[in-house]
């Protein structure tokens, strides 16, 4: 897997929507440690027609070449189609590089193993721990060839929807789960137990 990932980012380094960035960064993983491979000034800003906006995203799609892992505050509209018919993976998440690319990385990586087929083992099962209240552990699941993805294990449960309350343990909170709370798609809390130990809440609706 190409370990690329594209951030971005506002004026004070931190994660930007297109229309408020300052520029787009292309972060590469050599070993164990993130560096910056390149950059590019690059804002949509507020005035551009359709034939603009394409324009635009057409310059941004070449810059990133082989890169197809693109993270922002958040990213909808027509960039998000744009980005998403040509192949790339999209996250929606609060912060700054570096801390969040390792977690963005090991996701990806998951899911490439499970298209691959090198992983079949089953995936933790959800317990009731009371009425309405669900609970889930994802310890020792995150990571490729631990078995399912983050998004394998939970997305059936969260489209299914039948509890109240769904409590996640895990080593570290999916980034695509954070951001489906910070953008409001989901009503939920992310909470740092111990160490590398999180715990999200999730509560259900409609």
């Amino acid at each position: 897997m190409n370990e690329e990932i594209a951030v971005v980012l506002g004026g004070h380094g931190k994660t930007a929507t297109l229309h408020d960035s300052a520029e787009i960064v292309i972060y590469k993983k050599t070993g164990r440690q993130w560096s910056l491979l390149k950059a590019m000034p690059f804002c949509i800003g507020e005035v551009f027609n359709l034939h603009q906006l394409r324009l635009k995203m057409k310059e941004l799609i070449a810059f990133l070449g082989e890169c197809k892992v693109l993270a922002a505050l958040s990213v909808s509209g027509a960039p998000y189609f744009e980005l998403e018919k040509h192949g790339y993976a999209i996250w929606e998440i609060k912060g700054k590089p570096p801390a969040f690319l390792q977690m963005i990385l090991d996701e990806e990586t998951e899911s490439a193993c499970r298209e691959d087929g090198l992983d079949e083992k089953p995936g933790p099962a959800a317990e009731e721990v009371y009425p309405g209240h669900l609970r889930i552990s994802l310890h020792g699941m995150q990571g490729c060839g631990n078995g399912l993805s983050s998004k394998q294990i939970l997305q059936p449960i969260l489209k299914k929807g039948e509890f109240l309350t769904l409590e996640i343990l895990c080593d570290h909170a999916p980034p695509w789960l954070v951001a489906k709370i910070l953008s409001g798609e989901l009503r939920g809390v992310v909470e740092k137990i111990a160490g590398n130990e999180s715990r999200i809440l999730i509560a259900y609706s409609k």
